[in-house]
């Protein structure tokens, strides 16, 4: 799973493996961002 790098949702899925992975929201103005991936192994 792929979600926003907040701090409630690490909290919340701290029981898992989460890694930070660099994306792009919105292809027209290339914004960077860091989001989660959330795995369970």
């Amino acid at each position: 799973m792929s979600i926003n790098n907040v701090d409630e949702i690490r909290q919340l899925y701290s029981a898992f493996t989460i890694e930070e992975v660099e994306t792009t929201y919105n292809m027209s103005h290339k914004k960077k961002v860091v989001e989660l991936l959330i795995r369970n192994y």
